[in-house]
């Protein structure tokens, strides 16, 4: 079973906008381990809130998310150890004249009650600048950062039968990219037509 429910409110002119949402799921497996009857059920929750300004050459947000998650296992009584999962995340990003671009987002990541050495605090960084070309401004020139502070990694838990498994996942880290974009169709021609 899942359930999600969320809005997008918009206020002033769209210029600002909030948009909380809340999410739920429920799964039940049932095994037989050994000859016994094992139930697992698992309960997932999630509630978040974003706030974003938009405005003509700047647009920013920020979120915040907190997700509590309850297991059960009836022949395992470790699976029954509730855990939690909060982010704060943001973004900006700015047009500047001449067709340049800036733009960074970071996301901070908690991990609470899991298993020794798997409650990992993270921040993750990433930023780029960048510059369009031509009358249709469909050609993009820019270069990315991601992970500028190297700590990207995923935490997570794996619930099955009468078995807890949590997981730590190195991803690829702090690296530069040079990248060059080109669109076939354009935003900013179809914003031209319209006039």
């Amino acid at each position: 079973f899942n359930g999600y429910l969320g809005t997008i409110m918009p206020f002033f002119s769209k210029k600002l906008e909030l948009g909380p949402n809340i999410w739920t799921s429920y799964a039940q497996n049932k095994a037989y381990i050994n000859g016994l009857d094992n139930n697992t059920q698992h309960i997932r929750s999630n509630v978040a809130l974003d706030i974003r300004l938009n405005f003509d050459d700047i647009t920013a947000g920020v979120s915040g998310n907190y997700s509590y998650n309850s297991a059960y296992s009836s022949l395992n009584n470790n699976s029954n150890t509730p855990y939690s999962t909060q982010s704060v995340s943001g973004y900006i990003d700015i047009k500047f004249p001449k067709n340049f671009g800036f733009s960074s987002d970071a996301n901070y990541t908690i991990n609470s009650k899991r298993s020794n050495g798997y409650n990992i605090n993270y921040l993750v960084w990433n930023a780029n600048l960048s510059k369009t070309f031509f009358k249709k401004e469909n050609f993009i020139l820019g270069v990315y950062a991601y992970d500028i502070l190297n700590q990207n990694i995923s935490v997570d838990r794996d619930i099955s039968s009468n078995v807890v498994t949590d997981i730590k996942t190195n991803i690829i880290s702090r690296y530069l990219l040079l990248k060059a974009t080109f669109k076939f169709n354009s935003n900013k021609a179809k914003e031209e037509d319209a006039f």
